[in-house]
């Protein structure tokens, strides 16, 4: 086990599980969304939420680290966030989800506002952090389409893989068939309940421009 990390620290819906995925391809035993410190200590790479709120902390604990911060065009992000968050209306959220959500964004339900806000805060948070550092931060955008391997293989000195990037994106692919599933039965209550999601979001994908 690496006593350094890398940690992905970018805000949720901004690529952190392919980057998990990539990291993981490269030979870092790597967890997304981490619930404890076991689970970084034990692991030799973590990214999403909890380490985005404490990467000040993490740095200080594991010297030597290289810390990723995952972006995306901020306009693609509240929209992104806006179909989780409403795809997740209606279930209930653990103690450790809803301090995470309220330290980062200030709310616990979706509010454009508000999330505007958290992701500015966020990246002046790290850009300010590591302005004497650069050589420790990579800035990486995985859901515009520009992350290779190569910088990212030079960042943490690693050999390149023959395998493609990945770009994880199952949330359109599951979108995708509700459509087809709302086109197919014409009922919002069936397709909700068949997909185990709440009723304001199977509207919400009825009134975009996908439908």
């Amino acid at each position: 086990m690496r006593k350094s990390k890398v940690f992905g620290i970018g805000l949720s819906r901004t690529g952190t599980t392919s980057l998990s995925e990539a990291l993981s391809i490269l030979g870092f035993s790597a967890v997304h969304y981490p619930t404890s410190m076991r689970d970084i200590e034990t692991h030799d790479a973590a990214a999403d939420l909890p380490i985005a709120d404490t990467f000040e902390v993490l740095d200080a604990t594991f010297p030597g680290s290289k810390f990723i911060y995952t972006v995306r065009e901020r306009a693609r992000w509240i929209e992104s966030c806006q179909r989780h968050w409403t795809r997740k209306q209606g279930k209930k959220l653990d103690a450790l989800h809803r301090e995470f959500r309220e330290r980062i964004y200030g709310t616990l339900d979706f509010d454009p506002t508000l999330f505007a806000q958290a992701y500015d805060r966020h990246e002046h948070r790290v850009m300010s952090y590591f302005t004497a550092r650069p050589q420790d931060l990579m800035i990486l955008d995985i859901c515009g389409g520009h992350a290779d391997w190569e910088k990212l293989c030079a960042f943490l000195a690693v050999p390149v893989p023959s395998t493609p990037f990945p770009n994880t994106n199952r949330v359109d692919a599951f979108n995708e068939i509700m459509i087809r599933l709302l086109h197919v039965t014409k009922s919002v209550e069936q397709v909700a309940k068949i997909a185990r999601v709440s009723i304001p979001y199977v509207e919400y994908l009825q009134a975009s421009n996908a439908f």
